[in-house]
């Protein structure tokens, strides 16, 4: 539908306008003050993905690694709904059954960490994410969120420094595209 546009405002959160641009209102609550890109599936145009960036925020180095603030939330209702993709990363150990040192230090990173460069969606399969991220290069999800894996070894440099800035993909979602900081 050409005359619905969506926007975020840094610190303010995603709005939705219905007439064009001509009037906006805000979707979503708190939980997305901090989207810093905006994602939205090439062909199911009420499907959206919100990433936060709460380097730029100026947190302390404790905030940000809260998991108190941002996130990566997914909406298939055009805004009415929204959830954390990251939930089951950021949750571990609420229930007292996991120890924060069982999980590895990327998966730490990603859930708590909440600082996503880039978002991209297979065009077949919305349950298909890969996301760009600022402390772990790039991470994958087949299942929506549920489980998350990086790359096969080799095919990015492994490094904490290795920014994933932007991302690409081929048509058929087959080849992804990474731009890192300083290491090509």
């Amino acid at each position: 539908k050409p005359n619905i546009v969506y926007a975020s405002a840094f610190g303010g959160g995603v709005y939705k306008s219905t007439n064009g641009g001509k009037k906006f209102e805000r979707v979503g609550g708190d939980e997305l003050q901090y989207t810093y890109f905006l994602t939205i599936h090439p062909k199911k145009r009420n499907v959206l993905i919100a990433a936060s960036n709460i380097f730029f925020a100026g947190f302390s180095s404790e905030d940000q690694v809260s998991g108190q603030y941002g996130g990566l939330y997914k909406t298939e209702d055009g805004g009415a709904t929204w959830t954390d993709l990251t939930a089951g990363l950021r949750d571990y150990g609420d229930d007292g059954s996991l120890d924060e040192t069982e999980f590895e230090l990327w998966k730490y990173n990603l859930g708590h960490l909440p600082n996503y460069e880039w978002v991209l969606m297979n065009p077949d399969d919305s349950n298909n994410v890969v996301v760009g991220h600022h402390g772990e290069n790039v991470v994958v999800t087949a299942d929506n969120g549920a489980t998350w894996t990086k790359p096969v070894d080799g095919m990015i440099p492994n490094s904490i420094h290795n920014y994933a800035y932007c991302l690409g993909a081929s048509s058929s979602f087959d080849t992804i595209y990474a731009c890192t900081c300083g290491r090509g």
